[in-house]
């Protein structure tokens, strides 16, 4: 006797790779900062060069099309919503004073779901792409926004003298009990010139794309509240990344484990959800996600170039 459909479930969603790829290509439009970052000051050059354009797109950003297909809607978004501020990478031993501006932006975004039939998977990963597994294969584009030479002097001006050694033959003075703790001091010359709180200025970015191929899972996984102990939220997880044609192979792995970090701990978060959310129509008559049982071990199901999601009346 075969296995039905719903796998003995009420319902079964059935979705064919292709579909959802179509649909990932539209809500790449309705939410374009789940998928480009930029420091506040590139954001800010990019919203300026957007203005400024005659075609309402500008030059600027690394990857265009967000920006493009933005300008091409109905009602286009706010500009200061199609990128996500985030915090400026610090310089090693500048202490903090200075951070580095940057823009990261994730591009064409296409699924294959097992068995491998979509696009080729690089044999680096390919042993990972077992049953129940995904690939994702996605074009990532990121620039570094370098410091302007003509304004280099003004800002080596800028970075505070070394302090003098003390005067070892003479012995220290004792500290009055009242006087206040001091963390700088006071000989310290006036400066002239641009302040190092703020990000350098820029006239360019320095972009990159790359092709990446990564695979993972859709996991269920326990949501640790008093209340609902039991309760589970549904996420997908890579294990493995591959970054098509780099040379050397050192840098090559360093930037496969900077995008292992990036998506699976900065932009695949964000798009979980509690299965409890799921749920359609209203008490006394609503779907839910079926739970997981040995009639139903996979619950989303990864298989015959489909995902299925299995539901129960409740």
């Amino acid at each position: 006797m075969s296995t039905p459909i719903t796998r003995f479930s009420s319902f079964a969603i059935v979705l064919h790779e292709n579909t959802l790829n179509t649909l990932i290509d539209g809500f790449r439009v309705q939410a374009p900062r789940i998928f480009n970052y930029a420091t506040p000051d590139i954001f800010a050059a990019i919203i300026k060069d957007i203005r400024e354009s005659t075609d309402g797109v500008g030059t600027l950003a690394c990857d265009l099309g967000p920006i493009r297909a933005n300008a091409n809607r109905r009602r286009p978004l706010p500009l200061n919503s199609l990128f996500t501020p985030v915090q400026y990478l610090p310089i090693p031993g500048s202490q903090g004073l200075q951070g580095i501006s940057y823009i990261f932006q994730v591009g064409r975004i296409a699924f294959d779901f097992h068995p491998n039939t979509a696009f080729r998977i690089p044999f680096q990963v390919a042993d990972q792409f077992t049953e129940q597994s995904l690939a994702l294969r996605l074009s990532i584009c990121m620039g570094i926004a370098c410091l302007d030479k003509k304004y280099l002097d003004d800002f080596l001006e800028n970075i505070p003298p070394p302090r003098l050694p003390p005067d070892k033959d003479k012995p220290p003075k004792d500290k009055p009990k009242d006087e206040p703790p001091k963390d700088k001091p006071k000989d310290e010359p006036p400066r002239d010139g641009p302040p190092l709180d703020e990000p350098f200025p820029f006239t360019n970015i320095d972009c990159f794309c790359l092709d990446v191929v990564a695979v993972g899972r859709l996991k269920r996984r326990p949501q640790s509240r008093e209340h609902e102990p039991n309760e589970e939220y549904l996420c997908i997880e890579l294990t493995g990344i591959e970054i098509v044609d780099i040379e050397p192979e050192g840098m090559e792995n360093s930037l496969e484990c900077l995008l292992y970090l990036v998506l699976n701990f900065g932009v695949l978060p964000r798009l979980r959800m509690m299965i409890a959310d799921l749920r359609f129509g209203k008490v006394p008559l609503s779907v839910i996600m079926s739970p997981v049982s040995d009639d139903l071990p996979n619950n989303p199901a990864v298989e015959n170039d489909r995902l299925f999601v299995f539901l129960d009346l409740n």
